[in-house]
C-alpha cells in the first residue's frame, strides 16, 4: 500500500504487508526509483534535471506529467530541487575548470615554457591562447540566454564559462507591479538596490549581433 500522506512529488514510501494471517507483519520499503535523498526523493531530482535539460519550466513539466497520469511536482519541490542541482553543478563545474587549467600548465611546463618547478604549478600564472565560442538557448532574435566558453588552443578543454542574459524575470515582475501602482517609487528603488547584485540581466543588444561578433 502506498503511504499517500508521506508522498513527496513523484516519490512516496510503500508498506508491504504479508497476506498470511499467521504472520501479521509489515515492513516499510521504497522502490529504488524513489529512494529518499535528504527531504525528497531521487526520482524528483532526476525528473527536474531531465526536463530542465530539455528546456522545460515548471508549467510545462506539470502539463507533461498530467498527460502520462502522474501527479505534478509542486512549485516548492521544483524550486528546492533546482537549487540543489544548481549547487552541485557549480561544484562539479569548478572542479572541471580547475582540472582543465592544470592540464594547460602541465602542457606548458612539458614544453619548457615555464620558469618554475612542478610544485609551483598550482599557483603559477601562465599565458595561454584561447578561442571563444557561444551557445544561445534559441536561434534568431528571440534568444535571451547564452553560455560563452573560453577554450584552450593547446588542449581543446574549456577553461572558463560565463552565462549572459538580456532578460530578468524578477525585474519584469517588479516593473509590472510598479507600472500597475502596486509599488511606490521608493519601494521599487529600495528593491532595485537590493536586487542589483542578484540580477541576471548582464547583456544588452541583439543576440544575432552578438553571434556575428563571436
Amino acid at each position: 500500500m502506498e503511504n499517500v500522506l508521506s508522498q513527496n512529488g513523484l516519490g512516496s514510501p510503500w508498506i508491504i504487508r504479508c497476506q498470511n494471517e499467521s504472520y501479521p507483519s509489515q515492513s516499510s520499503n521504497s522502490a529504488f526509483t524513489t529512494t529518499e535523498k535528504g527531504k525528497g526523493f531521487e526520482v524528483n531530482r532526476a525528473t527536474v534535471l531531465g526536463l530542465r535539460s530539455t528546456g522545460c519550466v515548471h508549467a510545462a513539466t506539470s502539463k507533461f506529467l498530467s498527460f502520462i497520469g502522474l501527479a505534478p511536482i509542486s512549485k516548492c519541490c521544483w524550486a528546492v530541487q533546482t537549487k540543489t542541482i544548481e549547487g552541485e553543478v557549480r561544484v562539479l563545474l569548478e572542479e572541471e575548470l580547475n582540472e582543465a587549467a592544470r592540464e594547460v600548465k602541465e602542457w606548458k611546463f612539458s614544453l619548457g615554457e615555464l620558469n618554475c618547478s612542478r610544485e609551483d604549478l598550482v599557483n603559477a600564472v601562465v599565458d595561454a591562447g584561447v578561442t571563444i565560442d557561444a551557445s544561445w538557448c534559441s536561434r534568431g532574435w528571440t534568444a535571451t540566454d547564452v553560455v560563452i566558453a573560453a577554450i584552450s588552443v593547446d588542449t581543446g578543454k574549456v577553461l572558463d564559462v560565463v552565462h549572459m542574459s538580456s532578460s530578468c524575470s524578477e525585474c519584469k515582475k517588479m516593473e509590472k507591479r510598479r507600472s500597475e501602482g502596486d509599488l511606490s517609487r521608493l519601494e521599487y528603488l529600495a528593491w532595485l538596490n537590493s536586487h542589483d547584485s542578484n540580477c541576471f540581466l548582464n547583456h544588452e543588444g541583439s543576440s544575432a549581433v552578438s553571434q556575428n561578433i563571436l
